[in-house]
């Protein structure tokens, strides 16, 4: 009964430390794409406003 007890206990160990890690990663990989998200639309909307300054220029 004992060697159950303990191989549970090991277990449930190995799946905290897993799933800690998990957590790790996917926080890691969430960062990267908001960041990647968020430069991509800083450039789009860059571009989307050259034009518009543009065209006033040339209407006044």
């Amino acid at each position: 009964m004992l060697i159950p007890a303990i191989f549970k206990t090991q277990l449930a160990s190995v799946m905290d430390l897993l799933a800690k890690a998990v957590v790790v990663e996917m926080e890691k990989l969430f960062d990267d794409c908001l960041s990647s998200s968020v430069k991509f639309r800083l450039k789009m909307c860059s571009k989307n406003q050259r034009p518009k300054q543009s065209t006033y220029g040339l209407r006044v």
